[in-house]
């Protein structure tokens, strides 16, 4: 991951999409599962993503930042001699994340919903709860999890699931 300086204090807007940002970095870097620890940080990083993103603030907050990026990029690609592909490019993902954007309300619902996830969510507030000893159900969802894709690998087919 890069690093970045910041002047401090940072305003509140800027220090939610930063934990977005670490956070998403979290789930992408861990979600590979071939190491116990990364279970744990994967799983940490997805309670703490779904704690933040049930606030309805940072969604509504990022569709306002969209839209006036879409508006800034309309006019820059008035300019002459623009690399019009490029604003192309990026007025799709700036599309692309305003239409999904509505829809992560939906996927924070699936999350709180799910059996396993609500069982073991409160064992990552408690230290060491989620030990294989202390958590079962975390245990068992990870074996379950392991030998499905062991098995698919056998088969030769990429597709894992979580």
């Amino acid at each position: 991951m890069p690093l970045h300086t910041f002047e401090n204090p940072l305003n509140e807007k800027s220090r939610i999409y930063l934990r977005l940002e670490y956070l998403f970095a979290q789930l992408f870097d861990n979600c590979e599962q071939q190491q116990s620890w990364q279970h744990l940080a994967f799983f940490k990083a997805l309670f703490e993503l779904q704690e933040l993103l049930e606030r309805g603030d940072p969604r509504m907050e990022l569709l306002k930042d969209l839209e006036k990026q879409s508006q800034k990029l309309a006019l820059w690609s008035q300019y002459p001699g623009i690399d019009r592909e490029l604003v192309d490019q990026l007025e799709t993902r700036l599309h692309s994340a305003q239409q999904n954007l509505p829809r992560m309300a939906r996927a924070i619902q699936h999350l709180k919903e799910d059996k396993l996830l609500g069982a073991i969510r409160p064992r990552f507030n408690i230290p060491g709860g989620v030990a294989v000893l202390t958590c079962r159900p975390f245990t068992c969802g990870l074996v379950r999890i392991a030998s499905f894709n062991n098995r698919k690998s056998a088969s030769g087919s990429m597709d894992y699931v979580l």
